[in-house]
């Protein structure tokens, strides 16, 4: 079964991108500060050497990728600023210009934006699991296995997909985690010639930046933290925590879809009901689509559904029209929001967002191995979240027999660090606004700023947040504890 990412704060606009960045180098461009940067479609990119594993260095290396938007007054530059939309499994390569276009002009104007593919993502050592045509049937399967048989199913795919994944990455899978990670990230800011490290992390990002904190708070100069997660909280938990909120996040899209002339899933009677009824219908048969033969299957219609919830400007009417296109039998909207969270491209061909995205979460926190704990803490979310809470706190049962386990669970805590910027959003589905919370209880340096509204993250999505985000990464001004910005 496959695993929701936590977030990638780039899944509304994935909703309607039409490719991904293809990168091809034109000449390259003067070594600077031990990095030799080539140009790139309007951006400059690179790599940098760094060890599989930091504890034998002098033992097999990766190359981890970078891409960068120079600073556009060069006069005024306060440095690098290192960026990350999220994930795990995300590449910042490929969304690299979404990215860049969502910062202010203050923060473009003044840092060299610099993005770069975790280990593991994208085009840094990416880990392979399996093949197109098996990651579709992997992902249009029943998230939600409610007997015997479909729970066995669901193991078998598991475990063809770890087998995959051992298969194709099985060298580097031990090192495929986020404080090796945070370690790559020093090795970056070393490389492009930055005393200290300014770091913008969304989502997963916020992990990233929290752990860079705890293996190097000497190096911080501001972190800002946005759609925070909380690593320390117990997997299960932590599953079950998000299907609450994407409950809750649902149920305010039924009302909001009840009322507003936007939403095109309109009739009288309960709408949450008649959702319910059409997930069920899709489950039972799936729909026919007009894309090349293909069906829209019930993995792909929950994926379709959580993807659209990230986002209320946009997400939200896109989930209305295409629940009222599925209930008219046509599945072709939904599997096209499916296809965009998926990472999917028209010919047929799947990122590595889901390999990456099992092989860093697998490693990174202590999964059960008992898979009867799992069936037991499905029934449970199933109660407080009955839309999400089994197929996501299923989704865990690939860590359960993952190859690699993991190394404890990881700790975070910076209290010599300089102030960190935690950003939460009150109706956030993929990283629960406790989490945030949590999150600066727990780095014992930082502060929190709290959007209040609905959707992941607070940056793009809130003047106020944007602009105390850019006084705190560019002149180090912290906002007072406490402070909310309102819609």
């Amino acid at each position: 079964m496959r695993r929701l990412p936590r977030a990638k704060v780039v899944a509304a606009v994935a909703l309607t991108l039409p490719g991904l960045l293809v990168l091809g180098g034109c000449g390259s461009s003067k070594p600077a500060s031990g990095v030799d940067w080539s140009d790139c479609n309007g951006y400059e990119c690179a790599t940098v050497t760094v060890p599989l594993d930091y504890r034998a260095t002098t033992g097999a290396t990766i190359d981890i990728a970078l891409i960068r938007a120079p600073a556009r007054d060069e006069d005024n530059r306060i440095g690098s600023l290192l960026i990350n939309p999220g994930g795990p499994g995300g590449s910042t390569i490929d969304l690299f210009p979404g990215l860049v276009n969502s910062l202010s002009s203050d923060l473009r104007d003044r840092f060299d934006v610099v993005g770069f593919d975790p280990r593991g993502v994208g085009r840094s050592a990416p880990v392979s699991c399996l093949d197109d045509a098996a990651m579709a049937r992997w992902l249009a399967a029943n998230p939600d296995p409610k007997t015997a048989a479909d729970r066995q199913r669901a193991l078998d795919q598991s475990r063809e997909f770890v087998d995959g994944c051992q298969r194709h990455s099985g060298r580097e899978l031990p090192f495929m985690d986020t404080e090796n990670t945070a370690r790559d990230m020093d090795r970056i800011r070393l490389a492009v010639g930055d005393n200290k490290l300014s770091y913008l992390g969304f989502s997963y990002g916020t992990f990233l930046g929290a752990m860079y904190a705890t293996l190097f708070p000497g190096q911080v100069r501001a972190l800002a933290l946005d759609g925070a997660l909380n690593p320390q909280l117990p997997p299960l938990q932590a599953s079950t925590d998000q299907a609450i909120a994407f409950q809750q996040a649902l149920e305010a899209f039924v009302d909001w879809c009840s009322s507003h002339s936007r939403c095109e899933f309109q009739a009288p009677g309960d709408l949450l009901a008649r959702y319910r009824r059409l997930l069920a219908r899709i489950d039972a048969n799936p729909l026919p689509t007009s894309l090349g033969g293909r069906v829209l299957a019930s993995g792909d219609a929950h994926t379709a559904v959580a993807a659209t919830l990230y986002d209320q400007n946009d997400g939200w009417p896109a989930l209305g029209r295409g629940l009222e296109e599925a209930e008219n039998g046509d599945g072709t909207a939904l599997l096209r929001l499916a296809d965009a969270y998926n990472e999917r491209s028209p010919d047929g061909h799947y990122t590595n967002l889901f390999p990456a995205n099992n092989a860093i979460n697998c490693r990174d926190y202590p999964w059960p191995s008992d898979l009867a704990v799992y069936e037991a803490a499905a029934k449970s979310s199933a109660a407080q979240a009955p839309d999400f809470g089994p197929e996501i706190v299923y989704d865990g049962i690939t860590c359960a027999i993952w190859p690699v386990r993991p190394g404890g669970h990881p700790a975070v805590s910076a209290p010599t660090a300089p102030t960190s910027l935690v950003i939460g959003t009150t109706g956030d589905p993929a990283t629960p606004y406790a989490e945030a919370k949590s999150l600066v209880t727990e780095l014992r340096s930082a502060v929190l700023l709290t959007r209040v509204g609905e959707g992941h993250t607070g940056y793009s999505a809130s003047t106020c947040i944007r602009d105390r985000t850019d006084a705190y990464l560019i002149d180090g001004t912290v906002p007072p504890a406490g402070t909310v910005c309102d819609p």
